[in-house]
């Protein structure tokens, strides 16, 4: 997906750029479900470690541009990899520390993997949660994982990184459908349709549906949960270039989000392709392995033409060392005698 859009962009104005939308055999047949992943567990998972984003980024004190950015990118990642290929918390790892550079807002690295520890702890229900020691293998660990994270999601995306996010275009559709005279209702109003586009972060629509879509879905919940009126006769929906069946299943996905249970983390059998720093894993070679019936002290006979001296014999070795230390010693009395004499003449 990524290489094929990039071209795609290439010649795109910068204005005029928007999310590209997966279509609909890739949304189906997912690399997870490949790889034999059921629907179920896909989106459990794909939720989790969106709350995982979610947790960290509010710990890290990251605007929430930062963290939509990121769980963007999360789902589109696992749109090009499946999810028994790249484990689902050095991928929120990964994305969060790459958003954060994209949008200019960039956090250290060891504070960014402190943060995650403390938040893995919080799932793994570790209590009282132990520090993450920075000199420790377990943090050179998890330096490499969020390093080889954030280049097999480059990779993988084709450095396709554009994001336009729905909160862009609610503000502006939340002032078009406002009271007059009731500022602090508009302003809840807002607020709450706002809380609804974070949430829906969690789940596909952002590869689904263009952002106007979604934020149109969000205004809809919204008026339903503090039952405000909205004008239908015609739609508000369609004065945002949105169709009513979109809106349909917009509000359907997150009506389903809402009234699902807390995600877990689920324990895959990972298939491993590439070694833990992201370089593909490079076979043994023919000399490194190990070979029956071959002795590994044989050696080429050397050409007919060439005579090859005798290797010293252990006693002629030990000899050498033996006269070696005798002539130390006498260079050594040759000094002190030469020295003495010295003093004498004085």
């Amino acid at each position: 997906v990524g290489y094929c859009y990039r071209r795609e962009m290439a010649n795109t104005p910068i204005d005029e750029l928007f999310n590209f939308i997966l279509p609909p055999e890739e949304l189906e047949k997912t690399p997870s479900g490949i790889d034999g992943v059921d629907i179920s567990t896909e989106e459990e998972l794909r939720m989790f470690g969106c709350e995982l984003i979610q947790e960290a980024g509010i710990l890290l004190k990251l605007p929430q541009v930062v963290m939509a950015r990121a769980q963007v990118l999360f789902h589109r990642f696992y749109f090009r990899k499946s999810l028994k290929r790249a484990p689902v918390r050095d991928t929120a790892m990964g994305c969060l520390f790459l958003a954060c550079k994209l949008e200019e807002n960039y956090k250290k690295l060891r504070v960014m993997l402190l943060v995650f520890h403390r938040v893995f702890q919080r799932r793994d229900g570790i209590s009282p949660p132990q520090s993450l020691n920075v000199g420790s293998s377990e943090y050179f660990s998890m330096k490499k994982k969020i390093i080889s994270s954030e280049n097999r999601i480059l990779r993988e995306l084709g450095f396709v990184l554009h994001v336009e996010h729905p909160h862009k275009f609610i503000l502006f559709f939340c002032r078009m459908l406002a009271a007059d005279g009731d500022r602090e209702g508009n302003r809840k109003f807002a607020q709450t349709a706002w809380n609804i586009l974070n949430d829906s972060l969690r789940t596909t629509l952002c590869v689904r549906y263009q952002p106007e879509v979604i934020a149109c879905g969000a205004i809809y919940l919204a008026g339903r949960v503090l039952q405000r009126a909205l004008p239908e006769d015609p739609p508000w929906w369609t004065l945002f270039d949105t169709k009513t069946e979109d809106l349909v299943q917009v509000c359907n996905t997150l009506a389903w989000m809402y009234n699902r249970p807390k995600p877990r983390e689920i324990q895959l059998e990972y298939i491993k392709e590439e070694e833990s720093d992201g370089t593909p894993a490079v076979p043994a070679s023919p000399a490194a392995t190990p070979q029956t019936g071959v002795k590994s002290e044989m050696k080429p006979p050397p050409p007919a033409n060439v005579s090859v001296a005798p290797s010293p014999s252990p006693a002629t070795v030990d000899g050498g060392k033996a006269d070696g230390k005798s002539r130390e010693r006498s260079r050594g009395r040759e000094r002190s005698s030469g020295r003495r004499g010295r003093h004498s003449r004085s």
